[in-house]
């Protein structure tokens, strides 16, 4: 037997014979652990392997479990298994089929203290995990290998590997990152890294780096590691002692997918990553190079660069010259053979920064970069690159370093002026670059190559005229190089073989013709250069009895910065009219002094505290012009002061706040959102503030206002809004603010074309204190009453301007920003034919956004014009209206002052608007050319004057009366002498291409009006010195609809016949009756008798469009020929008997129980609203008439 046994175990292979082994002493743990080891030896070989696997693995299974507390023989099969699965995908499946996964997440768990069998153990689960499917299943044991893990802290060895193991299990599996992200894996990692004794472990710091980055491809997980000071940690592992290439490669790829997330670039710069970065490059430059590194590292310094330069940060603390050199930076793009690397070595370089960085950013980079252009694969962006630095280089660090290859580099910028022959700020710059080196005592180039200049100069000069944005001040640098050419023979021979007199001579015409003030150095080179020439450019007129002495300095022009409106050019009178008593004047040496010891100090207590990036809450939405920011700040520092800061936010609609700095412990400073896509127009504000204290004083200091002249310095103060006074006591917007001052601030605004510093205009500031009443309350602070996108599109949703009888809505065109420009159509569409018969009334608003008051001025008009009001059916039934509520809603939703989305005023677009960028200006002039438009106005705002106006238009020759008739009757109304100066109107055209002179020359309508509204109040009666309230341009609009009424119908008219013919169904011409109403006064020589609105056009029309005086023979010819108005069918008085009697709408007020118990057949005004009707509604219903109102005003003056 035992003969015939051995014959057949000589028979079967080793690996059967060590399997049966295995299961006939399945209770000998030795034995077993022998035979695992043999079979590991075995299967070193392929085919053994794979014998192996498909015949044992069931039985090494089960003898693992059912030996799990013998720790010898556990490792022994660990690393049979380890060795099975070793680069063979079938038997790493077969394995996890079997069950194996579970097995050795037992052995960790049971025998987690042990270091060596957990080694193995988690060796083969690493090595399980690169198939997708065996990643799944242990996952579910991540928590037993995380605890096992940390009780090996210490263990250098073993945690590199576990970690490694765990990287392999979460790499491209993001269930897996999220269950160790939540299970704490990031806050371990860091604590890892912050243990000063692991910085000497280079395998540490590269697996846990490793496993960091992983994890970095989860949302979020960037900020966390820098809110838990991981970055820190990160760079003091990096700076402890020089890393390995490969640990080095590690944690620079961590750092850049940190970096992805722009909410950590401040906490990357304020913890010195630039500096670590820089040591980087060096250490990559002196050692082996990796591509991969340099990239990384690149990419990351392109990130930080690109934020500190678009929210103005400072760098110059974070980068000592002595370890961050721009030259490393170009050697490095010089020696590396990669394009992508080199340009993304270029990209580093910080042109931008606030403050000169001579070490990274000098003429010598400059230099260095156009030479490398030339041998580099992709030359033209490279060259762009290079010009990019020389265009931000300061000119006094041009004139201070001299050029190092001068023949190279005045040969590329030669070149790259008349490659690039229309960037006037390149020409500029590079005619500073040559002249200061002409000028520098060490010219070693030959004299062809400073020559080779001075045609680009003649076609520079002669270009100035044609070329649009450039200015004179752009054409010094030329000037001067030319001058300098002249001081030698051939220098002036050459200029005049060149046709310099000529082209000169025409320059010199060109830049006096130009609307921009001349600077004085450019006028002082031209007159030297025409002595050197002999020629006076200017022509003898010009030169007579002056001498040798240069021309005078102009005075600047006082209109140069665009204002409020095309009115707001003040005469004489307009300045003794708003000759008003400076109140802020006390302050505005307070607030000087303590901003010239801000400055002084380079704002060093100052810190960020809040910073938008979405306009009006869109992240889709971005402006095209770079932010400009007053003066760089540093980063949040909660030991700076002692209570903390206030929490902002704008991003919603109409708000535009784009920083909050801290500067004291209750004292901010605000910086104002340009309008999207340019660097200017801001003035209006509205911003949340919150975390307040109670009767605590906060000091709001609004830096990058444009404006010389604001009604703060007069009175007016900002407007609040308590979120929990408006909820629990109905209390909504107030004006509130002490210690209001408007003042110049010395930070330079920013200009499109460079000007010497004494001729850059500076910002002005708004100061005021706010004391909030409440703790965790929310305030709302704006410029005046805010009017938003929400409020209007809550507005048309109301029932009674949904009426479609009265008023019907349609979308006159699709913004820039795909919002609907709204259009109302309103008249009486249930009588007589609308189309083409009856004359139209157009009304606009809120081409400026930041005048909302002409919002609530047009809601104020609108409410009346649907009421039931006999004014309004008089009006519906005799006009058509049009009425555009929001022209600009771009501008109104992003929180614009002026602009919409077109980065332009669309008030100077009408004269030509383009469909394509100023779609709602081309729209309503194409409607209203199609129209017979009788009335126009324009609603606006003014932040310079008191009280309500208008502005008509005069021709060049003569007075328009009909533009006087309107603005008068306003005047005279009885709300409107509330409000209204007649003095302050104005009828001058000063520009042409706003609505009002557009419509009223090129349309030829007499009455085309602008009406402005002011942001503070009013200088006389019993309003003056008082804030307009909302119920006051409310009141404003309903003044102006009931204006309109009464120029419809003038005083003289018999209006109870037509209040009568109102109650009918019948439809009468009422235009006729009303003309010949007017002809019979005409003809009783009736000289104060005012014609009716309608019939406006039909003088136009026999002027030919001019504004003359009206003809006064023809209307005495008609003397002797008595014109008897046509009478009006009797069956309006039978109905009218039926009716309330049209004398009590006329002149008594009407009774409350009568009101109450009509019930109107068409919806307006309507019980079925939810919501309260509008003041301006209640009072056209129950107002008496305009006379009557007169005589009790004269009786009972109106209380303050």
């Amino acid at each position: 037997v035992y003969a015939h046994a051995a014959a057949a175990e000589l028979r079967m292979s080793r690996v059967q014979a060590l399997l049966n082994r295995i299961v006939e002493y399945a209770d000998d743990p030795n034995t077993i652990k022998t035979c695992c080891g043999v079979l590991s030896i075995l299967s070193r070989s392929e085919d053994k392997k794979t014998e192996i696997a498909n015949a044992g693995l069931a039985v090494i299974l089960h003898a693992m479990n059912t030996h799990m507390a013998n720790e010898d023989l556990l490792e022994a099969a660990c690393d049979l298994l380890w060795t099975l699965a070793f680069n063979n995908k079938p038997v790493k499946a077969s394995i996890s089929t079997h069950g194996g996964i579970a097995t050795l997440l037992r052995c960790v768990d049971v025998h987690r203290l042990n270091p060596a069998l957990l080694r193995s153990a988690l060796g083969t689960l690493s090595n399980l995990s690169q198939l997708v499917d065996n990643q799944q299943h242990i996952g579910a044991g991540l928590p037993v290998v995380m605890a096992a893990m940390q009780l090996h802290v210490r263990n250098v060895d073993l945690l590199a590997f576990a970690l490694d193991t765990l990287t392999s299990i979460i790499i491209g599996h993001e269930r897996n990152c999220r269950v160790v992200y939540e299970l704490g894996l990031v806050d371990f990692l860091l604590d890892v890294l912050k243990d000063r004794n692991q910085h000497a472990r280079p395998a540490v710091v590269k697996s846990t780096c490793h496993t960091l980055a992983i994890l970095c491809e989860l949302p979020g997980v960037g900020k966390g590691i820098a809110d838990a000071h991981g970055i820190a940690a990160i760079i003091a592992a990096m700076s402890a002692a020089p890393l390995p290439t490969d640990v080095e490669r590690i944690v620079t790829v961590l750092l850049f997918r940190i970096s992805k997330d722009p909410v950590v670039m401040p906490q990357m710069i304020h913890d010195g990553v630039v500096v670590v970065l820089f040591r980087v490059l060096a250490n990559q430059r002196a050692n082996s190079k990796c591509s991969e590194t340099l990239l990384a590292t690149c990419h990351i310094l392109c990130l930080l660069t690109q934020f500190a330069s678009s929210h103005a940060v400072d760098l110059s603390p974070h980068l000592p010259p002595s370890v961050c050199d721009g030259d490393l930076l170009l050697r490095l793009a010089t020696e590396n053979a990669s394009p992508p690397l080199a340009l993304s070595i270029f990209r580093a370089h910080l042109s931008r920064n606030p403050v000169p960085l001579p070490a990274l950013v000098n003429v010598s980079t400059m230099e260095s970069m156009l030479t490398l252009a030339s041998f580099h694969s992709n030359p033209q962006e490279m060259l762009q690159l290079g010009l990019q630095v020389l265009v931000n280089l300061r000119r006094s660090m041009i004139a201070a370093q001299p050029l190092r290859s001068p023949d190279k580099s005045l040969a590329a910028l030669l070149l790259a002026i008349r490659t690039f022959p229309d960037d006037v700020h390149l020409l500029d710059q590079v005619f500073c670059v040559v002249t200061s080196y002409c000028l520098s005592n060490t010219i070693t180039t030959h004299p062809r190559t400073v020559f080779g200049f001075l045609g680009a100069a003649m076609r520079f000069l002669s270009r100035f005229s044609s070329a649009a944005g450039w200015t004179p001040q752009c054409m010094v640098e030329a000037c001067r190089f030319l001058l300098h050419l002249m001081g030698s023979k051939d220098g002036l021979d050459s200029v005049v073989s060149c046709g310099g007199v000529s082209i000169l001579s025409q320059f010199n015409r060109d830049v006096m013709a130009n609307d921009a003030m001349p600077p004085p150095e450019l006028e002082k080179l031209l007159h030297a250069m025409s002595l050197r020439l002999h020629t006076p450019f200017g022509g003898s007129e010009a030169n007579e009895g002056e001498g040798n002495q240069p021309p005078e300095q102009q005075p600047p022009d006082e209109n140069e910065i665009d204002d409020e409106d095309e009115e707001d050019v003040m005469d004489e009178d307009d300045d003794e009219e708003n000759s008003d008593i400076d109140v802020s004047a006390i302050y505005v040496d307070v607030r000087t002094s303590m901003r010239a010891a801000l400055v002084q100090s380079d704002h060093a207590d100052a810190q960020l505290v809040y910073q938008s990036t979405r306009p009006g809450g869109d992240a889709a939405v971005a402006s095209a012009v770079p932010d400009a920011y007053p003066y760089a700040v540093g980063f949040p520092d909660p030991s700076r002061h002692a209570t903390p800061p206030l929490t902002f936010d704008s991003e919603f609609d109409s708000g535009n706040l784009l920083r909050a700095v801290q500067i004291a412990d209750t004292e901010y400073d605000l910086i104002l959102r340009p309008d999207l896509h340019t660097q200017g127009y801001t003035q209006w504000f509205y911003f949340a503030v919150a975390n307040t204290e109670p009767d605590v004083a906060y000091t709001f200091h609004i830096v990058n206002l444009h404006k010389p002249d604001s009604l703060f310095r007069t009175g007016l103060q900002p407007v609040v809004y308590s979120v929990q006074d408006a909820t629990c006591r109905a209390v909504g917007w107030t004006h509130a603010g002490s210690n209001v001052c408007y003042f110049a601030n010395p930070y330079k605004q920013p200009s499109p074309v460079p000007r010497p510093c004494t001729d850059q205009l500076t910002f002005f500031t708004l100061s005021f204190t706010l004391t909030f009443p409440h703790a965790h309350d929310t305030t709302l602070v704006a410029h005046s009453y805010p009017y938003t996108m929400h409020d209007h599109r809550w507005h048309l949703a109301r029932p009674a301007l949904r009426c479609p009888d009265v008023v019907r809505q349609s979308v006159l065109c699709t913004t820039l920003g795909q919002q609907a420009c709204d259009l109302l159509t309103i008249t009486d569409f249930g009588h007589g034919h609308v189309d083409g018969r009856r004359p139209v009334v157009v009304l606009t608003a809120r081409v400026h956004p930041g005048e909302p008051q002409a919002s609530w001025i047009m809601r104020g008009v609108l409410d009346f014009l649907v009421s039931d009001a006999p004014d309004a059916k008089l009006l519906r039934r005799l006009f058509v209206f049009k009425v555009v509520p929001m022209l600009n809603p771009d501008g109104v939703m992003y929180g614009n002052n002026r602009c919409g989305l077109a980065g332009c005023d669309l008030n100077r677009q009408w004269k030509a608007p383009r469909g394509a960028v100023h779609p709602t200006i081309a729209a309503a002039k194409s409607v209203m050319q199609t129209l017979p438009v009788v009335f126009y106005c324009d609603i606006h705002g003014h932040s310079r004057k008191k009280n309500v106006f208008m502005y008509g238009c005069d021709s060049r020759k003569h007075a328009n009366p009909i533009a006087r008739t309107f603005p008068t009757l306003l005047s005279n109304h009885w709300i409107g002498r509330q409000f209204v100066s007649l003095d302050a109107c104005n009828f001058q055209v000063h520009r042409e291409s706003t609505a009002r002179v557009v419509v009223g020359k090129d349309m030829g309508i007499a009455n085309s009006f602008t009406l402005e509204a002011s942001f503070c109040g009013a200088d006389f009666g019993v309003l003056a010195a008082r804030h307009f309230n909302l119920g006051h341009f409310e009141d404003i609009g309903l003044a102006l609809g009931q204006t309109l009424a009464e120029y419809a119908v003038p005083d003289g008219m018999n209006r109870r016949t037509i209040y009568e013919c109102l109650q009918t169904d019948d439809c009468h011409d009422l235009h006729e009756y009303i003309e010949s109403t007017y002809n019979q006064q005409l003809a009783d020589d009736q000289l104060g008798a005012i014609m009716p609105l309608h019939m406006t056009t039909l003088v136009l029309s026999e002027r030919n469009g001019s504004f003359g005086r009206l003809p006064r023979k023809a209307a005495k010819a008609k003397k002797k020929k008595k014109v008897v108005p046509s009478p009006l069918p009797s069956v309006a008085v039978v109905v009218a008997k039926q009716l309330p009697s049209p004398s009590v709408a006329l002149a008594k007020k009407p009774s409350a129980k009568l009101s109450s118990k009509k019930v109107s057949s068409n919806c307006v005004g309507s019980k079925s609203s939810s919501t309260p009707p509008p003041l301006a509604l209640k009072k056209a219903l129950s107002l008496p008439s305009p006379k009557i109102q007169d005589t009790r005003l004269k009786h009972h003056p109106t209380p303050s």
